[in-house]
């Protein structure tokens, strides 16, 4: 019988050893793809039963980014991680994970959770199930009220607010965009006035605290 296989994508070289090898230990063919490889093609050349992602991955694209790719292709992921936000792991259910495993778990555990998606069993409780998908709706909800202010800005000057955010000055901007620095100061203006903010410290702070990200400029 051929033993099913597992990809473990995660960039902590020896935590992704010590899976392998208690997922070998457990009858199951381990393999490991590094995330700074094309990750959603190695992981389709080696066709794996269950894909143990991390959703952290320095240095490389996020689990958060490659999770959809990887689910659109067929692949049954389980993510592994150490973030504790239940919000965050409701937003992977919802973005087709079968599961999520805190880092902080035995490795028999994980080997559990692995089997159980590899057998087409339910990975997560429904009451911890619930309870996630309801931590991502509250964010949710919670975002789209903390960006409000946001879309009220133009393109403009939301291309203004993206370049204050990465710390270029007014004039800069102006050289850049080949347009008059009062023109720019007027676009601030009016972010400062939408955003409801004082200064172009508060209105970057508020950007950040939000997770905005403006439109490509």
């Amino acid at each position: 019988m051929v033993a099913a296989r597992v990809a473990v994508v995660d960039d902590h070289r020896f935590l992704a050893q010590s899976l392998a090898i208690a997922l070998q230990d457990a009858g199951y063919d381990a393999v490991l793809v590094d995330p700074h490889d094309d990750v959603v093609l190695r992981v389709g050349q080696w066709a794996p039963r269950v894909v143990l992602l991390d959703l952290s991955l320095e240095g490389a694209r996020d689990g958060d980014d490659l999770l959809p790719e990887l689910v659109a292709d067929g692949h049954t992921v389980v993510v592994l991680t150490a973030e504790a936000d239940r919000a965050r792991w409701g937003r992977c259910l919802l973005a087709g994970a079968v599961g999520v495993l805190a880092k902080s778990s035995p490795l028999e555990d994980v080997v559990a959770g692995v089997r159980a998606a590899a057998e087409g069993q339910p990975v997560v409780s429904e009451v911890d199930r619930t309870e996630w998908l309801r931590a991502a709706d509250h964010h949710r909800h919670e975002s789209e009220t903390v960006l409000a202010p946001f879309r009220r800005l133009t393109p403009r000057e939301e291309a203004v607010l993206a370049a204050l955010v990465e710390g270029e000055p007014a004039g800069a901007i102006a050289a850049r965009t080949t347009v008059s620095e009062a023109t720019v100061r007027s676009h601030i203006k009016s972010v400062l006035s939408k955003l409801g903010v004082g200064s172009q410290l508060q209105a970057v702070a508020q950007a950040r605290r939000a997770g905005w990200r403006g439109r490509e400029r």
